[in-house]
């Protein structure tokens, strides 16, 4: 496996999307991601507190999270996932690198290219 990393311009119609789309998050860092060809947007997700868990106890709640990554890969037609692209955004435009086990996900699902913001706000891309 290959990968290139690439500063990219994301179509204005999903970073829109991507913004209205993590308000609907009930989580403190707010994130949503959206799985896109070309223009056209095919599955989006969101991070979100899930209740009732055995997992693990969230201020005296049994709860578990849902990365944005998972909800978006679930939300999306499967076969479309593949060879498609996603934008991992979080509020405000500040660092929304996937973490490791979300970022494999991606690449076992078939994404070819996943983009973020940085610490200093720009888009990274990752091809993969």
């Amino acid at each position: 496996m290959v990968i290139k990393e690439y500063c990219m311009n994301i179509p204005k119609n999903v970073i829109e999307f991507a913004k209205k789309k993590c308000l609907k998050s009930n989580m403190r860092h707010k994130l949503s991601t959206i799985s896109y060809l070309g223009e056209r947007i095919i599955g989006s997700g969101f991070n979100r507190m899930m209740y009732p868990c055995k997992k693990k106890q969230y201020k005296g709640i049994i709860a578990y999270s849902q990365h944005a990554e998972s909800s978006c890969i679930y939300n999306t037609p499967r076969h479309l996932l593949k060879g498609c692209s996603v934008l991992i955004y979080r509020r405000n435009g500040l660092m929304s690198k996937p973490c490791d086990t979300c970022f494999d996900l991606l690449i076992k699902c078939g994404v070819k290219q996943i983009s973020w913001y940085g610490r200093d706000r720009s888009i990274t891309t990752i091809f993969i």
